[in-house]
């Protein structure tokens, strides 16, 4: 199941950055719906369509990662991933991992107070 026959390492960095970026966008627009500045809020749903949608195209380049490396291309594949990864006492990609698990659970923080 988890032949690894890629030569491209599995990466957390560029999902860090989209998503500290997707963080402080949702900074802003709270900031904004705070002052009911309807006009930045509009800008800001623009700009947040499009961080999403690259976040989306990342986790799809890391399924193809995960793929290539053996593993199944989803969330499950991702944990097999890491559980290997620890027990080979690697952290080349394990590195940004804590960091994107901590956003994401801030972003899901924030998102919970707008619903």
């Amino acid at each position: 199941m988890a032949n690894t026959s890629s030569n491209q390492p599995v990466s957390f960095t560029q999902d860090t950055l989209l998503v500290a970026e997707l963080i402080a966008l949702l900074g802003r627009e709270q900031a904004h719906l705070v002052k009911a500045d309807v006009d930045a809020i509009e800008a800001i749903l623009e700009e947040k369509s499009l961080l999403l949608q690259r976040l989306n195209l990342a986790a799809k380049a890391r399924y193809q990662l995960l793929q290539a490396n053996g593993f199944s291309s989803n969330e499950s594949g991702m944990s097999d991933w890491v559980e290997k990864q620890a027990k080979k006492r690697y952290h080349g990609g394990l590195g940004c991992f804590p960091k994107v698990s901590r956003t994401s659970k801030r972003a899901k923080q924030i998102k919970r107070y707008f619903n």
